[in-house]
């Protein structure tokens, strides 16, 4: 009697498998089993590999935000982030408070960005002030998102509270976006960190220097939170911006005069898009998603009772998104994809070896060092899940209006949306409001004939 079959899965190669009945029992039973693991078992196998992918992305609620649809988005979303032992609870309720912040429903806004504060403030600091690569929350491993998504959380509930009026715990809230970086000097890159991490166990713990951040958008946040607020200190925040980008020195200015009486926060387009690479996808990087030409185009801002002025971004998402110094560097996974690799390939040489000696025993190991050489590669996949909603530039646009009256934004690439009937504060107490732009990709905002509806088309005009 002859044993064949034939194995054909995924890129492998095909393997004839043959034994004559001049073999033993012994080896008549192990050839059985080897070919009943190489036909059953490695498939199952690849299926798991092809399976080691992060949860499904809400393409539903993403199209709806990106569409002006913030109520069909916030219905979309709400199931997951009511999940609370999930591991992507913060993803989610981040991303529901961002769609209702937009939305203008201030209360779940604050009831979805709040449970996000607590998961962010509950992960804590390293002892160097840098943020934990781990958080870990009533026993589940959560997503807690990269450096930069995290200054960026922190970001969006000091804009909830500076749109109360709450103007101390907006500057709490920035003030928690300032935390430490870490910066690996000459290996800048996900590959060259990958190699050196290879060569050292300890560098990507050790290897760094842990640096202030560059993070200009939360240090005006917190000077204007304090000024307000009338906690002190804001002058120092404000230099502390100006250090890092020369440019913002106007407006640092007039936030330290107080020199108006409306403030408009404004978030334009898309934001970086995460995607895995290199061996077993186990790298990660964020890719701009926004023209190079839109990412430091200027803002016009028209009021028709007032002055108008054209600013600049005080923040570019997808330049913090593509700075190591924003990454979260997972050595374990890294580790687990080159780990995963040298026990596949070694396990296809011996399984060939035994099959080709007939020895079962030794084709036998080579299939189990396969197997688990799978099972660790389908671990080392990149965590590709990310911030859908978060922009490509902020603005901070520090308004003298007159009286109510409209305001027409336009930014660079000529994209228009109009403020109706926008009532200003007053100055020292100034009327802080959120907007949300789109860019190109997403329909052109609909006409906006009355605040009503304003209120229902490009997203509302969030103030207190």
């Amino acid at each position: 009697m002859v044993l064949e079959t034939r194995i054909h899965f995924g890129h492998w190669r095909c393997v004839r498998v043959s034994w004559t009945r001049s073999v033993s029992l012994r080896r008549h039973v192990s050839a059985r089993l080897l070919c009943w693991m190489l036909t059953g078992l490695l498939p199952l196998m690849l299926v798991m590999l092809s399976a080691g992918c992060q949860a499904p992305r809400n393409f539903a609620a993403i199209h709806a935000y990106y569409g002006y649809e913030y109520d069909a988005a916030r219905e979309a979303l709400r199931p997951d982030a009511l999940t609370r032992n999930d591991e992507q609870v913060l993803l989610n309720n981040a991303r529901l408070g961002m769609a209702a912040l937009a939305a203008g429903d201030l209360a779940e806004a604050e009831r979805a960005l709040g449970y996000s504060f607590e998961l962010l403030s509950t992960a804590g600091l390293n002892a160097d002030r840098t943020t934990a690569a781990i958080m870990l929350y009533e026993g589940v491993r959560i997503w807690k998102g990269e450096p930069f998504e995290q200054a960026m959380m922190y970001h969006y509930v000091a804009t909830l509270y500076a749109i109360m009026g709450d103007w101390e715990n907006a500057r709490a809230a920035s003030a928690n976006a300032l935390f430490r970086l870490t910066d690996f000097g000459a290996y800048q890159t996900p590959e060259l960190l990958a190699r050196r991490a290879a060569a050292d166990d300890e560098f990507l713990d050790r290897g760094y220097t842990a640096v202030d951040t560059n993070f200009a958008l939360g240090f005006l946040m917190q000077g204007i939170g304090a000024r307000l607020s009338g906690a002190g200190g804001s002058d120092a925040m404000f230099d502390a911006a100006v250090e890092i980008d020369p440019s913002l020195a106007s407006l640092a200015q007039t936030l330290r005069e107080d020199a108006y009486n409306t403030l408009l926060i404004v978030h334009y387009g898309k934001g970086p898009t995460k995607i895995a690479y290199g061996p077993a996808n186990a790298l990660a990087r964020f890719q701009q998603q926004e023209p190079l030409s839109i990412a430091a185009a200027s803002l016009s801002v028209q009021p028709t009772s007032g002055r108008g002025l054209s600013v600049i971004p005080v923040a570019n998402i997808s330049r913090m998104a593509m700075d190591h110094r924003w990454n979260n560097l997972e050595d374990i996974r890294r580790a687990k994809a080159a780990i995963g690799e040298i026990l596949i390939g070694g396990g296809a040489v011996a399984t060939y070896i035994g099959i080709e000696q007939h020895s079962a025993e030794v084709a036998l190991a080579g299939v189990g060092a396969m197997i688990l050489g799978m099972l660790t590669q389908a671990g080392a996949r990149a965590d590709t899940r990310y911030l859908e909603f978060l922009p490509q530039s902020v603005y901070l646009v520090p308004l003298q209006l007159d009286g109510p009256g409209d305001v027409r934004l336009t930014i660079g690439d000529g994209r228009t949306m109009t403020l109706y009937d926008l009532d200003p504060g007053e100055y020292g107490d100034p009327k802080a409001v959120y907007v949300r732009m789109h860019g190109r990709d997403s329909p052109p905002p609909r006409p906006l004939g009355s605040p009503q509806r304003n209120a229902t088309s490009t997203g509302r005009v969030t103030g207190n």
